[in-house]
């Protein structure tokens, strides 16, 4: 565990034996431990680390896990590994939709970071991670992920690379500047903004959610009164389908 931080170094410390290693920042890459109960989409100061390079201490770092030596050459390895992994926009790919701990769908990270094997890391541009954020987790976003999903059990679904290449997104290159500026406006405005569950924001019409998926429906060119009219649709629709799910998953 994260003992202390200072300018080049992290301060480790074992959480049993209470030992602590100096881990040089270089040796260290951000990594998102866990997205469940995440309720910002911005997880930027949630980070944690993991280790992918050679420091001082290394050997003894690398022994407390396997309660043995390990060959250092798998250092080099597990770098290369690691590092094709990393990216701003972590998407969710094996997911409880209706849990009470799933608030987002996707997350920002102002700098890349690995992410655990339920979800993607996708290695995009800051704008664009921002803009990804607001969209994928934007009542179209759901939708186009329930449509696309592979049913696991229920409500737990799964997205595998083929289909994420299927999900529709704005064309960064081609948004004009307002609209870009209003998303962005919109993520700086929610970014921090706890959410409730995914369900809850859809049953009970979660004003930053309201306010966000107007946005982007005013992006798309529909007016405030076409809006209205098309959430007051789609937010029990969608909240009918995961209860179905999560129904279908209790037997």
């Amino acid at each position: 565990m994260v003992k202390s931080i200072e300018k080049d170094n992290v301060v480790a410390e074992h959480r049993f034996l209470h030992s602590t290693l100096n881990i040089p920042t270089r040796a260290l890459r951000l990594s998102l431990r866990r997205f469940s109960g995440e309720r910002t989409i911005d997880v930027s100061q949630k980070l944690d680390y993991i280790v992918v390079d050679e420091f001082a201490d290394v050997d003894s770092f690398l022994s407390l896990g396997l309660n043995r030596i390990i060959d250092k050459r798998f250092i080099t390895q597990w770098k290369k590994y690691v590092t094709r992994l990393t990216g701003r926009s972590l998407l969710a790919c094996h997911v409880d939709v209706s849990a009470s701990g799933t608030s987002a769908l996707a997350y920002y990270a102002a700098e890349p970071a690995i992410a655990p094997r339920n979800i993607w890391a996708i290695d995009t541009e800051d704008i664009a991670s921002k803009i990804l954020a607001i969209w994928l987790n934007s009542v179209f976003g759901i939708y186009q992920i329930l449509l696309l999903r592979k049913e696991t059990r229920g409500a737990y679904i799964r997205l595998d690379a083929s289909v994420i290449r299927q999900i529709m997104i704005p064309n960064m290159d081609g948004l004009p500047k307002h609209a870009l500026n209003l998303l962005l406006q919109t993520f700086t405005a929610i970014q921090h903004v706890e959410f409730p569950s995914i369900i809850d924001q859809l049953r009970n019409r979660f004003p930053m959610r309201v306010e966000t998926d107007k946005i982007v429906l005013k992006v798309l060119g529909y007016s405030e009164d076409e809006a209205n009219q098309l959430l007051d649709y789609l937010y029990p629709v969608l909240a009918s389908e995961i209860e179905r799910l999560k129904t279908l998953m209790e037997g």
